[in-house]
C-alpha cells in the first residue's frame, strides 16, 4: 500500500512492504508526562475514528512518545516504525504533537497496519497561522473547535480570531458590556431585517484557549482600529469624531466612520478593552487591525486638528501612524507582540515595533512580515478566483525577502455557515500547510494531488466539508462563472442599506 502525509516530510522513507507493526487496544502506550497532549490526542482519533478503548498495555507491541530536546529543529519530530514497535520523537512538547498528526494519517491509511518506516520531520516556518473571521458572520465556540481540530491536523500553529469589525463585535468585555451586547448584534436584510449575531462570553475565550493550547495552537485576538469600528461606535458613539448614533451595518467595504485620534478619551476606552483582551488571551500576541482607514472625517475634526497641531504633525496620514504606535506601545510595554495589516494607502514604516501582514503587495522594508497574499491565501475567494494549483505554487520567498510566517485567511462577508466554510477552505488549506510546513524542494503539485483521496478520508474524520477536485480546479469557463457571481455578491453587499 503507499502512505502518504500532508504536509509534506523532511525526509520519508518506507522500508518494507509487508506491515510490521499492528494497533490494537492491547499495544503498550507508554508516553513522556511532557507528552500527554499528544497522548490524548491519539487516544481520542483511535476512539472516534475506530472506536478503540485506549490501549491497555498487555500485548506485544509498543508505541512510545518520547520527547529528545538535543534533536536539531523546534517543533521537528522523528517517526519510526519497526517490528512491534512505533516511536514518535519529537524535539519539544509541540515536537511530538506534530509527530503523532502524522501518525494518525498513516493509520488512517494503513488501516492500523504500519510497514518498516522513517520519518524525520521540521517545519519550515515558525508562524503558520489561519485566520478566521467571525464579524461578517458569528462563528459558534463549537465551531472554532472545528476549525483547531483542523489546523491540528495541518500542523498550523497560529489561529488569528478576528473579533472585531463594522459588521460585529464578537468578544464579551467586562468593562465596556454594551460592546457585545449592541456591537454584537444587527439588523440585517439578508436575515429578513432580524437581529442576527453572536459573541463569545469570557468564559467560551477561556474554553477555546485552553482547547487550542491542548493542540499546540496560539490564539492572537484583533481588535480592528481605528478603521472597521463601525460595531464599536454603535456601542459607544462618542468614539467617533461626530458623537452621533449609528447602528451596526451589514453593508460590506469601507466606512467613513472610524475611531477619532483626537480625543484622548478614544485612548483610555481602547488601551481599557486591550488590557482586558490581553488577560483573556495569553499568546503574548496581539493585532491592531490598521487596514482600510478613509480620513476624510479627521480632516474635519476639531480634535483630530488640534492633536495634529500640538504634536507638530504634518497631516492626517502622519496622525494615522502617531494612532498605532501609541497603541502598539501601550501593547508592547505589557509584553505583547503587536501585529498590524500592512496599509498601502498609508504605507507606514513601523520598523520593528509592529509585525505587518502584507497582503497586497511585496514589502518595501527588511523588517519582519506575515505574508498573507490575498491571490493565493485568501481562501474566501471563489475557487473560479483562486484554484488549487495557483494556492499550491505561490512561493513567499520570492523578491528577496522572506516572512516570518504564513497565514491562510477567511473572510466571511459572505461564508455564513460550515458547511459553506469547510468548502472554501479545502482543500485549499491542504496546499497552503505544505508551503508553510514543507521545505520548497519537497513540493511536487503532481505528488499532492495523488494524496488528495487519503486528504479527503482524513478531512471525513473531523468532519468538515471540503471542494472536490475538479470543484477546487475548474476549468475555464466555470472560473469565468464563478468569477462573475463573486463580484455579484459584492456588488450587492455594497448595495446594503444597514
Amino acid at each position: 500500500m503507499t502512505f502518504s502525509v500532508l504536509p509534506q516530510p523532511r525526509a520519508f522513507r518506507v522500508l518494507s512492504d509487508a506491515p510490521v507493526f499492528r494497533l490494537t487496544y492491547l499495544c503498550n502506550l507508554r508516553a513522556l508526562p511532557e507528552a500527554a497532549d499528544a497522548e490524548a490526542d491519539l487516544t481520542a482519533f483511535l476512539e472516534k475514528v475506530f472506536e478503540m478503548d485506549a490501549p491497555i498495555g498487555s500485548g506485544r507491541e509498543y508505541l512510545y512518545l518520547n520527547i529528545d530536546r538535543s534533536l536539531p529543529d523546534p517543533e521537528g519530530y522523528r517517526l519510526t516504525v519497526e517490528k512491534n514497535k512505533v516511536t514518535v520523537t519529537g524535539a519539544d512538547e509541540s515536537g511530538v504533537f506534530w509527530g503523532v498528526q502524522t501518525l494518525k494519517q498513516l493509520l488512517l491509511q494503513g488501516e492500523l497496519e504500519l510497514p518498516a518506516m522513517e520519518i524525520d520531520d521540521a517545519p519550515r516556518f515558525a508562524h503558520r497561522a489561519f485566520m478566521l473571521d467571525i464579524c461578517r458572520h458569528f462563528f459558534t465556540p463549537d465551531a472554532i473547535k472545528r476549525f483547531l481540530d483542523a489546523m491540528a491536523l495541518h500542523k498550523l500553529n497560529v489561529l488569528h480570531l478576528h473579533l472585531s469589525d463594522d459588521q460585529g463585535w464578537r468578544v464579551e468585555i467586562y468593562s465596556r458590556l454594551l460592546l457585545a451586547q449592541i456591537g454584537g448584534f444587527r439588523a440585517d436584510p439578508a436575515y429578513g431585517g432580524k437581529p442576527y449575531g453572536g459573541f463569545l462570553s469570557k468564559a467560551d475565550v477561556a474554553d477555546l484557549v485552553a482547547y487550542a493550547a491542548a493542540r499546540h495552537i496560539r490564539i492572537v485576538p484583533e481588535i480592528d482600529m481605528p478603521g472597521h469600528s463601525i460595531a464599536a461606535i454603535a456601542a459607544y458613539p462618542f468614539l467617533s469624531c461626530s458623537g452621533k448614533e449609528r447602528s451596526v451595518t451589514s453593508r460590506v467595504g469601507i466606512h467613513r466612520d472610524i475611531l477619532c485620534a483626537g480625543k484622548e478619551s478614544t485612548y483610555e476606552f481602547v488601551f481599557s478593552v486591550l488590557d482586558e483582551i490581553c488577560e483573556m488571551f495569553p499568546s503574548g500576541m496581539i493585532h491592531i487591525g490598521g487596514d482600510e482607514v478613509p480620513l476624510q472625517h479627521w480632516t474635519q475634526c476639531p480634535d483630530c486638528q488640534k492633536r495634529i497641531r500640538d504634536l507638530g504633525l504634518a497631516d492626517e496620514k502622519a496622525l494615522y501612524e502617531a494612532f498605532m504606535r501609541r497603541v502598539a506601545e501601550h501593547l508592547r510595554q505589557r509584553g505583547q507582540r503587536v501585529f498590524a495589516w500592512h496599509n498601502k494607502e498609508l504605507s507606514p514604516s513601523f520598523g520593528d515595533e509592529i509585525v505587518l501582514h502584507h497582503w497586497n503587495r511585496p514589502p518595501q522594508t527588511q523588517a519582519p512580515f506575515i505574508d498573507a497574499n490575498w491571490l493565493v491565501y485568501y481562501l474566501d475567494h471563489s475557487h473560479g478566483t483562486l484554484p488549487l494549483k495557483t494556492c499550491y505554487a505561490y512561493e513567499p520567498t520570492e523578491n528577496g525577502k522572506t516572512p516570518i510566517g504564513l497565514e491562510a485567511c477567511l473572510w466571511t462577508e459572505f461564508v455564513a455557515t460550515m458547511e459553506k466554510a469547510g468548502f472554501q477552505v479545502f482543500p485549499r488549506l491542504g496546499a497552503f500547510c505544505e508551503t508553510a510546513w514543507s521545505i520548497r524542494e519537497n513540493k511536487d503539485y503532481d505528488r499532492f494531488l495523488a494524496k488528495l483521496p487519503a486528504y479527503e478520508r482524513l478531512l471525513q474524520t473531523l468532519p468538515m466539508t471540503f471542494a472536490g477536485r475538479r470543484a477546487a480546479n475548474p476549468n475555464a469557463l466555470t472560473r469565468a462563472r464563478m468569477a462573475l457571481k463573486e463580484w455579484g455578491n459584492w456588488v450587492k453587499g455594497f448595495l446594503r442599506k444597514t
